[in-house]
């Protein structure tokens, strides 16, 4: 009798299990935020602009002109009739200046001036925003 006890007293022991409540850990992350250095290869190419916005007031582009960087720091504006419009440009600095090619006062779709600029990559498209103190433009490729 006293073998059967002990016998019932080993297999209740080892047949109890431990509570295995999942223990919550706060993990705290820390985002670290990387400035990367916008290239000139990185302006150059095709850029349809998708969105103007003026004052506050946006203009969301359904003929979209396309915007073509070149080398050596040339520009050209096409819009879907094949009226181009043509500027330098330069880039230094986190800032893209870019300059019309042609009468100052005659209407021209892209201002003159210094734009600051971002580089977003986002799945199938890269997007290119350009801001000044009046104008901000949104590009795409």
């Amino acid at each position: 009798m006293k073998k059967m006890i002990c016998l019932l007293v080993i297999i209740f022991t080892f047949s109890c299990k431990e509570n295995t409540k999942p223990t919550t850990k706060t993990v705290s992350e820390t985002t670290t935020t990387t400035k990367v250095a916008i290239s000139t290869r990185q302006i150059t190419g095709n850029w349809s602009v998708q969105e103007h916005i003026k004052e506050g007031t946006s203009s969301i582009c359904n003929d979209c002109p396309t915007l073509s960087f070149n080398e050596p720091l040339s520009a050209t504006l096409t819009f879907s009739d094949g009226e181009n419009e043509f500027y330098t440009w330069q880039f230094s600095d986190e800032v893209l200046s870019i300059t019309f090619l042609g009468n100052e006062y005659s209407e021209h779709y892209i201002p003159s001036g210094d734009y600051s600029i971002s580089i977003k990559s986002a799945n199938a498209f890269t997007t290119l925003r350009l801001t000044s103190s009046d104008d901000e433009f949104v590009l795409r490729k």
